[in-house]
């Protein structure tokens, strides 16, 4: 409820002030060195023992939303079928490669997709066994209708399993999440 109450004051004070285009546009400009502006930081702060640690927990079919870059690839445990979305072709293109760049077994259990720059998710209710977002939802234009679809696709009895970081306590870092 509290995140809620932060989204909604968010939302009116500085939402309208990046537009989805502008999110759009940023990151597919910033798809190329993308990995490499953010790597050591994921390093330093733990967030790939984060992401393996997660990801441990992924099972049968699974969707990864807002999978950017394919930073997940590597921690998918070897049974999961995994479909990988993102609303940035740059960014997709990127996680292909590195998909193609896997060894045939391997390879054959991720397909990537470009999505529409909305939180609407075109798969049938009750498609995925495990629904994924690692530090996606802060790209989303409306993070809890993202969820609702998240949660729409996701079997009866499946797991959802996010990694995310919220509003921090300090203004100077707000604005540089905004």
């Amino acid at each position: 409820r509290e995140q809620a109450k932060e989204t909604a004051v968010w939302r009116q004070n500085e939402a309208s002030a990046v537009s989805a285009d502008l999110r759009q546009k940023t990151f597919d400009q910033g798809a190329v060195n993308y990995d490499d502006e953010i790597g050591t930081d994921e390093l330093v702060m733990g967030l790939l023992l984060m992401r393996r640690f997660l990801l441990r927990n992924a099972r049968g079919k699974v969707l990864e939303t807002a999978a950017g870059s394919g930073r997940n690839i590597d921690y998918y445990p070897a049974k999961c079928a995994v479909t990988m979305i993102d609303s940035s072709s740059q960014m997709l293109a990127i996680a292909s490669n590195k998909v193609n760049e896997l060894d045939e077994n391997k390879s054959k259990r991720f397909a990537t997709f470009t999505t529409s720059n909305d939180a609407t998710l075109d798969f049938d209710d009750g498609s995925f066994d495990t629904v994924v977002d690692t530090f996606g939802l802060c790209s989303f234009e409306d993070p809890v209708q993202g969820l609702k679809e998240m949660s729409r696709v996701l079997k009866p009895g499946g797991t959802m399993l996010l990694l995310e970081h919220g509003r921090s306590h300090y203004n100077w870092l707000n604005v540089i999440l905004d």
